[in-house]
């Protein structure tokens, strides 16, 4: 039997099948990109990068990263989390590759009446941003009772 440390790097060797980020025109933001998976039960995953000017930095994009399944930010409780998290992360890879992001944010919705401490969905999603990425961007947690977002700047 897998402990959870072999268990998720098995899961983040097998990311489901997706396609590159692909710029596309979105009104509200100065450049973006979108991505897109399906999981085994045929849910839609869509992985969108949304870039705006930094507010203290002005030369660069601060890059907000959102992933939907069949249209919702909402935890479905489906089981396969920590695989499409993985495949978020591989897409946020070759995004990287793309744009060479100064700034990005990648935030967490908890539910009405959580508390601060983190979630293990939450504690997930640090381990795998400081894994996949941490060794070239900075990653700052703010965390509250409504949710949690990954300040993340390249080193």
């Amino acid at each position: 039997m897998l402990n959870f440390k072999q268990h998720l790097n098995e899961v983040l060797n097998k990311p489901y099948s997706y396609d590159r980020p692909k710029k596309f025109a979105d009104p509200k933001a100065d450049k973006a990109y979108a991505a897109y998976f399906e999981t085994d039960d045929k849910s839609e995953i869509d992985v969108i990068f949304t870039g705006r000017e930094h507010m203290d930095d002005t030369d660069h994009l601060d890059w907000e990263i959102e992933f939907k399944r069949d249209g919702s930010q909402t935890m479905t409780g489906e089981g396969d989390a920590m695989r499409i998290i993985a495949t978020v992360m591989k897409i946020v890879k070759d995004f990287i590759k793309i744009e060479d992001p100064k700034y990005m944010n990648l935030g967490a919705a908890k539910p009405k009446g959580s508390d601060k401490k983190l979630s293990g969905r939450e504690r997930l999603y640090g381990r795998l941003i400081q894994k996949e990425i941490g060794s070239k961007y900075k990653v700052r947690v703010d965390n509250s009772s409504s949710g949690t977002v990954w300040n993340i700047e390249k080193k």
